[in-house]
């Protein structure tokens, strides 16, 4: 925990200098050396015959030297550009704060956004007691109740985590940048920001909820084996959806935050939350949908939340949000290639079996496999046929995305504005 702390504050101080590199390397390196370590010590000492509870404390050894490393990564990039750093302050008029003053304005800032992480693991404890009692109403027995919850708390909602990975860095770098923005008064420059952000968010989180749908059952097969996959793939196809909305109300968060609008988000995601509470509780009790109910009910919750951050981010903002180019292009891109990947994985899958199988591989690992490689190709080409991406938003890929934009607008695939 102090680890981390510390940590957290140095990523914050990077990130509001929008110095990303070492905010990235950090992540990698606690990752690498928590997961290395954690899994080396614990496999070592297994086949040594330690007792478990011996293993399980290497493995937290593992997680504490994982922050250890991260918090090293950050203390010498500081070291490097701390002279540069105050070179630059050296020539500016600086305009100094009291202590009082500061932790006021950091308050004011933190607490908001600490409730807002409190919010979700609340959500998902109040998962943990509403949804078994709702299926034991609906009248599933305890082990068969408590064997749907764990098919969607432990199985289908790590696999809607996932796609979040790009919308969490996404804000990280947003925040910082549309509040420099805000406070040197270029609206426009914080509009397009803003736009590109979402726009960005939904051209990567809408065909993964569409993918993750249409090829539930497939996916959940292929990760968790024939007898646990397709109980996932049920409230995983409705779950999937959530997704899209999470983006939304990630990313809106971002800019509200960046806006220095940070109670927003907050009082958002709680009615988001009760909406969720209101839903869980008549949803899950229906027999028909039984744990479908409850991942319907957390989709009712991200819709709720993310439409109110969505108006409130316009109405502070005045942010005026292209819905064709942001969020209609993108669906109708992944629409296309959720038939693609339905299509592909039914003839394959179909075509293997009908041949006594895939070789190695299962015949549903194989046909998933292609289905989704397929999807991704169809995808790509529809995103350039509805013009969802421009030749300019593409050359802000460093290296390489210049040359390809100016290669797609010489064959007329692609839009220079």
């Amino acid at each position: 925990i102090f680890l981390v702390a510390l940590m957290s504050g140095m990523r914050g101080f990077f990130q509001g200098l929008q110095e990303m590199v070492p905010y990235a390397i950090s992540q990698m390196m606690e990752q690498v050396v928590r997961v290395g370590l954690a899994l080396g010590l614990g496999l070592f000492l297994l086949t040594a015959g330690r007792e478990p509870k011996v293993v399980a404390g290497a493995i937290s050894l593992g997680v504490s030297l994982g922050a250890f490393s991260g918090l090293m990564v950050l203390i010498i990039a500081y070291i490097r550009i701390r002279p540069r750093l105050l070179a630059q302050l050296r020539k500016r008029d600086l305009h100094y704060e009291s202590t009082g003053s500061l932790v006021r304005e950091l308050l004011a800032l933190a607490v908001p956004i600490t409730i807002g992480g409190i919010v979700l693991p609340l959500m998902q404890l109040i998962d943990a007691s509403v949804v078994p009692r709702r299926l034991l109403a609906a009248g599933f027995s305890q082990a068969e109740a408590t064997g749907l919850y764990g098919q969607l708390s432990g199985m289908a909602t790590p696999l809607i985590n996932l796609p979040q990975m790009f919308t969490v860095a996404l804000v990280a770098s947003l925040i910082p940048s549309i509040a420099e923005a805000m406070s040197l008064g270029k609206r426009q420059l914080m509009q397009y920001r803003s736009t590109m952000a979402l726009k960005l968010a939904m051209m990567f989180n809408l065909p993964a909820a569409v993918g993750l749908s249409v090829l539930a059952s497939p996916i959940a097969i292929l990760l968790y084996g024939p007898e646990s996959g397709a109980g996932v793939g049920r409230p995983l196809s409705v779950l999937a959806f959530v997704v899209a909305f999470l983006a939304i109300q990630q990313t809106t968060s971002g800019i509200l935050q960046g806006l220095g609008k940070t109670h927003l988000p907050v009082i958002n995601l709680f009615f988001g939350a009760m909406a969720k509470l209101v839903a869980t509780i008549f949803l899950t009790a229906i027999p028909a949908l039984n744990i479908r109910g409850s991942a319907l009910a957390t989709l009712i919750g991200f819709i709720v939340s993310s439409t109110l951050n969505f108006r409130a981010m316009r109405r502070v903002s005045g942010i005026n949000v292209s819905i064709g180019h942001v969020f209609l292009r993108p669906l109708v891109a992944s629409a296309g290639m959720g038939v693609s990947a339905v299509y592909t994985y039914s003839w394959l899958n179909n075509w293997l079996l009908s041949r006594g199988g895939g070789g190695l591989v299962s015949p549903n690992t194989l046909a998933t496999l292609v289905a989704i490689g397929v999807a991704g190709l169809v995808y790509l080409v529809l995103i350039l046929l509805t013009g969802s991406l421009t030749a300019q938003e593409l050359s802000y890929i460093p290296k390489v995305g210049p040359r390809v934009a100016k290669l797609l607008v010489k064959l007329h695939l692609i839009r220079e504005e």
